[in-house]
Formats: C-alpha cells, structure tokens, sequence
C-alpha cells in the first residue's frame, strides 16, 4: 500500500507527524514508505499532526484498509466445439472486470460471458481484476471441431504416469451419454459408463488387462436432441 501525504502546514511552523498504519509500524516521517499487509482482514491507518509551538492544535485523519487475498487462479474444464457456431462461456463471477486473452475467436473480451465463434480453438488466459485491484488469471482450453460426435484415442498406456492413462471418449456437443463400453477381442464386455468424464483405466474386475486391440461401442445425444452412435477400436500398450 502506498500512502501519501496531502495536508497543508504551511501556517503552523514546525509540525510533527505520527503515522500509525494497524500492521504495528509506526513512522514519523512526512512521506512514509509503502506497507505491506500480510493477512487478509481490516486494518485502520492514522496521520496525526501536530504543531510543535502548539500541541493543542494538533490534528489526525483516519482511513479503514480492507486488505483481500485474490482467488487462486483455477483452469476450467476443456470445451470442445463446433467451427463457427457460437457458443456462450462463463469465467467465474469473482471480479469486477475482465480480460481475456488471446483476442481471436472471442466477442468482447471484457466481459465475463463472451461467445467464442471460430474454425480455430484456443487457449484462453482469463485476467479477472477483483475490487481491491487484485488479479486472479483462469484458464481454459477451447478445442474446435468440423461436426457434432464423439472421438476416443486409437490407443491409450495406462502406466500410471498421469499422461493418457485413461480411455475416455471426447464429446463435441454431446450433452448426455447413454453408454460407453468396450469389449475384448472375444467380445467381452469388460467396461462401461453413462457419466460425462468417465473411462477405462485398462483393468476388469481389478485386474490388468493385457496389450490388444478393443472395440468401443458409443451412443449419447446431442445438443439438438439428435442421438449419435459411433463404435471404433482402440489399442491398449504397455
């Protein structure tokens, strides 16, 4: 915090100035150096001036601090769209104003709820600026696609190293999924789920499975109600 000094002494001769700030740091000087607050709450900073040939006359201003700690920034789910139809999106209501960056693909970026219309996707920094001045940067990853459906990876590892370890199919504009499942080449059902996010993690009933070839079964339905089925084969390395 920056304080400075705008009273008018030049009729009461020598002066002397205390400074209180509510952080437990005094000063005496004119123009004191900048504070920082290190915990989150209110704080009441003081300028009392008083005349040395005449104490009585002294005078003081105070002035509450609010002191915040900004949101940590987060990164919202990935989107995958349609090139050049709209979609609106929502940064989170946390400030009072907003940036977004890069420009590309986006109505206004000052606003929180731009709509991106674009044949290429982007990753988006999202600089929302609270009241007290403070910034928090959200992210989020725009992937644009030529049509509705659903994409699942030719192969997937599922080693445990945080990359690719999952079989999950990629929803453009699909809003509910009706099953996913896969089977072994002797076609076994071994996976299979409803929910939005969910995949395989290459295991049946808690047991590895082995390097091969599976094939995927997908039905879900679309953001117009329109029923999408795909099925494809995927190989599981090790």
């Amino acid at each position: 915090m920056i304080f400075s000094n705008s009273s008018t002494v030049s009729q009461s001769g020598p002066v002397k100035y205390a400074w209180s700030f509510g952080n437990g740091v005094i000063s005496s000087q004119l123009s004191p150096s900048d504070q920082i607050y290190k915990t989150e709450g209110s704080y009441t900073a003081k300028l009392v001036i008083t005349p040395t040939d005449c104490p009585s006359l002294s005078d003081s201003i105070s002035k509450v601090i609010k002191i915040v700690i900004p949101e940590a920034g987060i990164r919202y789910p990935a989107i995958n769209l349609i090139k050049n139809v709209p979609f609106l999106l929502q940064a989170r209501n946390i400030g009072v104003s907003y940036s977004w960056l890069p420009l590309s693909g986006i109505s206004d970026p000052r606003i929180s709820n731009p709509s991106f219309n674009s044949s290429v996707g982007a990753d988006y920094r999202i600089n929302i600026k609270n009241s007290a001045g403070c910034t928090t940067v959200d992210s989020l990853l725009i992937r644009a696609f030529d049509q509705t459906g659903v994409y699942v990876p030719k192969a997937f590892a599922p080693n445990g190293n945080g990359s690719n370890d999952i079989l999950r199919p990629i929803l453009v504009r699909i809003t509910s999924i009706n099953y996913f499942r896969i089977y072994n080449r002797w076609g076994q059902l071994i996976y299979q789920t409803k929910n939005i996010g969910e995949g395989w993690d290459g295991k049946y009933k808690g047991a590895t499975q082995p390097t091969e070839t599976y094939t995927w079964v997908f039905e879900g339905v679309d953001y117009n109600g329109k029923v999408i089925r795909e099925s494809g084969k995927t190989t599981l390395l090790r």
